[in-house]
C-alpha cells in the first residue's frame, strides 16, 4: 500500500468552485480548486467535457447507495482540520475548518504528470479534530455508527483527492455518453473516474475494508454471498486479482471487474455485481435493483495492444 507523506500546508480563504448534484442521499460534490494545470477548465471545451464525465461517474455511484452521511459543522471550540493530498501538484495540504454538508463526499480533482503507466492516483483524506465528544464522533464517522474506533464495520469519510495523468504520455478518451456503443482508442476517462471513486468511497482504502481481508482474499460476507467463497485480491491488497471477472447488475455481460489494477486502451469498465458487493461489505447500503448504466449499454472488452496502466490509490491517516 501506498500512504502519502505527512501533511503540513495550510491552505485559508479559498475559494470552492464544486459541483453538486441532487440525486439521492449520497452526494460526491466535485471541487477543482486545485486543479492547477487546468486538465478540467470550465472555459475550455476539453475541461468541460472531462468535467461532464466525472459527473457522470459520480451519478453512477451516488445512485447506487442510500446512506445518510452527517455534516460536519465546526464552529466555536468544535474544530475540524481536513488534510488531502493536492491533485494539482502532489503537495499535502490542510483546510481549517471546512464544512461537509450533510450528504456529501467531498471530492477534490485535478490532474498532473504522474510516474509512467499510472492513469490516476486517489488519497482519502485525513483530518484532526478538537472538541465535544458528539463534533468528534461526526468527524470521524459521519453518523455512521461502526466506523468509529473499534467497530471497523462501516466508512464514513469526509472525501479526499483524485490525481489524472496529464501530458502527453496518456491519450484520454472522453465520451460525452458513457451509455454509447462506439469504439475508440485510448483511456476512457469514465472508466478510469468510476474506478477512482470507489477506492475513495472505500474500496481497498477503509478499515472495514482491511478488517475483511483475510492473507490475499477478501471475505466481506455479501462477497462471499455472491461468490461462493472469498473474492481473490491483487498482492497489492486494494484491488481485485487481475482478470476477476463478473457481470453488471441488471445483465448478464460479464466483464473484468472495474475494481481490478488495470485498465487497457479502448475498453469501458462499469461496475460490476462482485465491486457493489464490496462496496456494501465496506458499510454503504444498497439501492435495490439500481444499475450502474443503461443495461442497453454494451461493454466493450477488446483489449487493445499497447500500455495497461496501473490504477492506484493513496491513504492519508
Amino acid at each position: 500500500m501506498h500512504f502519502g507523506p505527512s501533511l503540513k500546508s495550510i491552505l485559508v480563504g479559498l475559494a470552492v468552485v464544486a459541483t453538486v448534484r441532487d440525486v439521492g442521499a449520497l452526494t460526491l460534490t466535485l471541487d477543482y480548486r486545485y486543479d492547477t494545470s487546468g486538465f478540467f477548465s470550465a472555459t475550455s471545451a476539453d475541461g468541460q467535457a472531462r468535467r461532464a464525465v466525472l459527473e457522470g461517474s459520480a451519478s453512477v455511484l451516488e445512485g447506487l447507495f442510500s446512506d445518510t452521511l452527517s455534516a460536519i459543522t465546526p464552529a466555536g471550540d468544535n474544530q475540524f482540520y481536513a488534510r488531502v493530498e493536492s491533485p494539482g501538484t502532489g503537495s499535502q495540504v490542510e483546510l481549517p475548518n471546512l464544512v461537509v454538508p450533510v450528504d456529501q463526499v467531498l471530492v477534490f480533482v485535478g490532474a498532473r504528470n504522474l510516474e509512467s503507466g499510472v492513469l490516476a492516483v486517489t488519497s482519502v483524506g485525513g483530518y484532526s479534530a478538537a472538541g465535544s465528544p458528539e463534533f468528534l464522533a461526526t468527524a470521524a464517522a459521519r453518523g455512521q455508527t461502526g466506523a468509529l474506533l473499534g467497530q471497523a464495520t462501516d466508512f464514513g469519510p469526509w472525501g479526499g483527492s483524485i490525481a489524472f495523468a496529464s501530458g502527453t504520455g496518456v491519450n484520454w478518451y472522453v465520451d460525452a455518453d458513457p451509455s454509447s456503443t462506439e469504439g475508440f482508442s485510448g483511456y476512457d476517462l469514465f472508466s478510469v473516474a468510476l474506478h477512482e471513486m470507489t477506492h475513495l468511497l472505500g474500496f481497498g482504502t477503509a478499515d472495514s475494508w482491511d478488517d475483511r481481508v483475510q492473507g490475499t482474499t477478501f471475505m466481506g460476507p455479501a462477497t462471499v454471498s455472491l461468490w461462493g467463497g472469498g473474492a481473490g485480491l491483487d498482492p497489492d491488497l486494494a484491488h481485485w486479482k487481475e482478470g476477476t471477472t463478473s457481470t453488471a447488475p441488471g445483465t448478464s455481460d460479464l466483464q473484468e471487474a472495474a475494481m481490478d489494477p488495470t485498465l487497457a486502451a479502448g475498453v469501458r469498465k462499469v461496475l460490476t455485481r462482485l465491486d457493489v458487493a464490496a462496496l456494501s461489505d465496506v458499510g454503504w447500503t444498497p439501492i435495490p435493483q439500481a444499475v450502474p448504466l443503461p443495461a442497453s449499454a454494451p461493454l466493450l472488452l477488446a483489449a487493445l495492444a499497447g500500455l495497461v496502466p496501473l490504477l492506484r490509490r493513496a491513504r492519508n491517516s
